[in-house]
């Protein structure tokens, strides 16, 4: 009996694939229906909902949120995921109140390249703009601003939750994770042979993130308690602290929930 050529029979497989994907996902959809999912768009075979984000991912959701509603269904290739489309967190007053971080990074920014200038060096201006994103980002969200060293005498008793470059990298390595197209979310019985180090990659970011929130929230709390009944939010942790504390909340806010709205928060404020 002749054989078929390699190419046909690698034609035969991925149709066979695709063919297989594509009928066990409508019977996913059909079981699911039944447990009343928040609405969303219809999703294509293998890419799911794909299509229609764009290079500013949480624009997108938002743009699917005005037709579908506040929390929409969405599928990104075999996975399926519940998105928030809008964020009382940024409204314009809770900017606004935000407003002098901005300026003082800037101001810094400046003193730093006019600094640079003078010394007669060579500047690298993607490195400092980077570094205030960062800073800015990481006082308005968090409090404090980790990608810079603390001058001396400002230590305090306990040790940092992280060092300016680990801080760095860590930002650096979850805004690139979040954007790469991993083999395995098209094609899940690849996913275990993680091809392209995708996921032992997201693994790692995602320990040293999670021990960095957990000091993070740690601190907040500790201020909280000290302040007492004159605690002031002053930052995007302080107030999802006070949601979770909200007993009147429709779904309580957990603790690993606050660490990742925020960040949730960390991305959606970082300029694409």
């Amino acid at each position: 009996m002749e054989l078929l050529p390699s190419w046909a029979t690698f034609f035969a497989v991925m149709l066979a694939t695709v063919v297989f994907v594509f009928l066990l996902q409508a019977v996913l959809l059909r079981r699911r229906g039944a447990y009343k999912l928040p609405p969303g768009p219809k999703p294509w075979p293998i890419i799911g909902n794909l299509n229609l984000i764009g290079a500013l991912p949480h624009r997108s959701i938002h743009e699917i949120s005005k037709r579908h509603g506040p929390i929409v269904q969405l599928w990104f290739g075999s996975w399926r995921l519940l998105a928030p489309g809008e964020q009382d967190l940024f409204s314009a007053r809770r900017l606004e109140s935000l407003e002098h971080i901005r300026h003082e990074e800037v101001r810094a920014l400046l003193r730093d390249l006019h600094s640079a200038g003078v010394a007669g060096n060579a500047v690298q201006l993607s490195d400092h703009l980077s570094m205030a994103t960062l800073g800015v980002i990481s006082r308005m969200v968090l409090g404090k601003k980790y990608v810079e060293k603390q001058p001396a005498g400002a230590e305090t008793a306990s040790s940092p939750p992280t060092t300016p470059e680990e801080f760095k990298w860590m930002m650096d390595e979850l805004f690139l994770m979040s954007g790469v197209l991993n083999i395995g979310d098209f094609i899940p019985w690849l996913d275990w042979l993680d091809l392209q180090g995708y996921v032992r990659r997201m693994k790692k970011v995602n320990r040293f993130m999670h021990r960095f929130l957990d000091r993070v929230l740690d601190e907040h709390d500790e201020r909280r308690r000290l302040q007492g009944d004159g605690f002031v939010a002053r930052d995007m942790v302080d107030v999802l602290l006070q949601l979770a504390d909200d007993p009147n909340l429709d779904v309580q806010l957990t603790r690993n929930g606050v660490k990742g709205i925020t960040q949730i928060i960390h991305h959606a404020l970082r300029p694409q």
